[in-house]
């Protein structure tokens, strides 16, 4: 493999196994845990906070009314910090939220969705 400069190619081609070949692996990140919600500064905001995920990029924060997300728009901010403010919610209206981690590669689990009621 020294000859070879470590080009697989070479190696491969001479009739010789590669050592161990540069197979990459997906990072996928890892689920987002502990999401917290609090009023925001503004009447019709929220302040969302959670933990760190493992192999994460960046964040994507979904809110819905419906508990199953299978409203329209519920994609409500995206963020490479653990915490955000996110806003065009209606007051006295009950809202879900979840947050997902997305790696590299491939994005990671929903977290567990928690609800508050706007002010």
């Amino acid at each position: 493999q020294q000859s070879s400069d470590g080009d697989e190619e070479k190696i491969l081609s001479s009739g010789f196994f590669v050592r161990s070949a540069n197979i990459p692996h997906p990072v996928i990140a890892g689920e987002v845990t502990n999401v917290q919600l609090d009023d925001g500064s503004n009447s019709g905001k929220l302040s969302v906070s959670w933990d760190a995920a493992t192999d994460a990029m960046l964040y994507c924060i979904e809110a819905d009314i419906n508990m199953d997300f299978s409203g329209d728009n519920i994609l409500k901010g995206v963020t490479t910090k653990t915490r955000k403010e996110i806003e065009g919610f209606t007051a006295g209206t009950k809202y879900w939220v979840r947050v997902f981690a997305v790696g590299r590669e491939e994005v990671g689990p929903y977290s567990e969705p928690v609800s508050i009621i706007a002010r």
